[in-house]
């Protein structure tokens, strides 16, 4: 067909539309867990949220994605890692159908970790249920006294069973993302092709009601077009309605078997390959890569996690001023900003960034006067939410004993 014979879509009325999404609202998923509530409410309004694009990243101090894993402290700050990894914990224990897709860049995936993770959920999640049947208090401290990651490891076949719906995609490179993407995308969209049909019929039965109701008044709903030819909107089928609510009954159970998780660890070093090779092929290929993403993100309620690095000053360097503008966080002692520019912050859904800061004044005059040996706890906080109120939102957290749980900074 020529771009002559091409016509015009029809216009659909903004009823429609709106049926359609908030028929899309009430089947998406509830925000995935940090793994700590006090931090979900604080900085998140609730958790990551499905059907956007989160960007995590790690400021100075830190470290790389995964790296920054202090053996000799018993609270070690791989964050990126654990919160990333909580996040699935939580996806796969709310949702006992859905998947994740895990692309891994640096070849650092550890399902071993990931595994006691998930069993360290399970045995709190058990505790928790506990000490509500007997009208108690949780509390992490006495579970540690009870055993801790001790008898978190008789949950270790069922965070084995789990991770059955963990797929775990290496790649090398950006065309690597890409395919991986695709296949995504192959996964959702075979997955998801009758729930679409099922939101169709919801909005269009909804607004078939309304239309029934008109004509009852003597009134026809009619959308004139640009060509002036009318276009009757109404729906002369008669299709059986039992028959329609139990196929959008089957469907709604089809959408717990999606892939509704996407990480992508770590989305720097395959893009900043790109870009150190050709800096305007590099930049258009990311932007039409994000493009795409956004798409398979909205359109099947994906809860899609980019794991970020952060550049910046170090302290040690000559040029370090603690005011630096090129600072994003609100804390003038945590260092540098978000990897990847701003072409990459456009295509995000929700930027955050995570940091160590003193965790009291007497230690920060440990860190800053040069003595050195203060206390620090991590720092979540939202440097830009496209869609929400979240921005300059942030909460504090510390990693527990093993580095696999998150709990709130003690006093």
């Amino acid at each position: 067909m020529s771009d002559l014979d091409a016509k015009p879509a029809p216009p659909l009325l903004a009823s429609t539309l709106l049926a359609l999404e908030e028929t899309r609202d009430r089947l998406r998923l509830p925000p995935a867990s940090t793994g700590l509530a006090s931090l979900d409410e604080l900085a998140l309004d609730g958790g990551f949220r499905y059907g956007e694009i989160t960007s995590i990243a790690g400021a100075s101090g830190m470290g790389k994605t995964l790296v920054y894993y202090c053996i000799s402290h018993p609270a070690a700050f791989a964050c990126l890692e654990v919160l990333a990894f909580h996040a699935i914990a939580s996806h796969l224990l709310g949702h006992s159908k859905s998947e994740v897709a895990f692309i891994d860049t640096t070849g650092s995936f550890s399902p071993l970790r990931l595994q006691s993770i998930i069993a360290f959920r399970l045995e709190e999640q058990a505790c928790r249920q506990e000490r509500q049947a007997n009208h108690t208090s949780y509390d992490h401290e006495d579970k540690a006294k009870r055993g801790g990651i001790q008898n978190g490891r008789i949950f270790l076949g069922q965070a084995t069973k789990l991770l059955d719906r963990v797929q775990v995609m290496r790649v090398f490179d950006f065309a690597g993302v890409v395919e991986a993407m695709g296949e995504v995308g192959r996964i959702s969209g075979t997955k998801n092709d009758r729930l679409q049909q099922s939101e169709t019929y919801e909005a269009g039965d909804q607004v078939q009601v309304e239309e029934d109701e008109a004509e009852q008044d003597g009134m026809k709903k009619v959308v004139e077009d640009s060509q002036g030819e009318s276009l009757d909107l109404s729906d002369s089928s008669t299709s059986d309605k039992s028959t329609d609510l139990e196929i959008h009954k089957e469907n709604s159970e089809v959408q717990a078997t999606r892939m509704s998780m996407i990480v992508i660890d770590s989305i720097t070093p395959v893009v900043n390959a790109i870009i150190l090779k050709d800096q305007n092929q590099g930049q258009s290929l990311l932007s039409t890569t994000m493009r795409s993403l956004r798409h398979l993100t909205t359109r099947h309620s994906i809860c899609t996690l980019l794991l970020n690095s952060a550049v910046g000053l170090s302290p040690n360097q000559t040029s370090y001023h603690r005011q630096s503008s090129s600072n994003a966080s609100i804390f003038s002692s945590t260092l540098g900003k978000p990897a990847l520019g701003k072409s990459y912050a456009y295509c995000i859904d929700t930027s955050v960034f995570l940091s160590r800061v003193p965790k009291a004044r007497e230690d920060a005059e440990k860190e800053y006067t040069g003595g050195g040996g203060g206390v620090k706890v991590g720092v979540l906080e939202v440097l830009a939410d496209r869609y929400g109120r979240r921005e300059g939102r942030w909460g504090s957290f510390e990693i527990g004993a093993g580095g696999l749980g998150i709990r709130d900074p003690e006093a």
